[in-house]
């Protein structure tokens, strides 16, 4: 990676959801709803959840895989990249600034 990206609170709890297995849109974005713990203290409609796999995306920070869902449908898995792993880990580590 020539140049780190700067992530937004969104874009990093993302990153680090998708690292830590959660590794489908819909499942993430399950995350970010009221009735969940992350949700009491970030709740994010499901667009702004997708547009922020799109960035992390564009940034070659995950990449999506092609998958079947127990149904036989198709689905897309989501996994970080080697970059994306350690900007995860960096990003849990630095402390937060106002």
């Amino acid at each position: 990676m020539s140049k780190k990206p700067s992530l937004d609170l969104i874009e990093g709890a993302c990153l680090v959801l998708i690292s830590s297995g959660k590794s489908h849109g819909y499942q993430l974005a399950k995350q970010f709803e009221v009735e969940t713990v992350l949700g009491e203290v970030l709740t994010l409609s499901r667009p702004v959840v997708y547009r922020s796999i799109k960035s992390l995306e564009a940034h070659a920070l995950i990449r999506s895989v092609e998958s079947t869902g127990v149904r036989g449908q198709l689905k897309w898995q989501l996994k970080c990249t080697v970059d994306g792993e350690k900007l995860a880990k960096q990003w849990l580590s630095e402390p937060v600034t106002r």
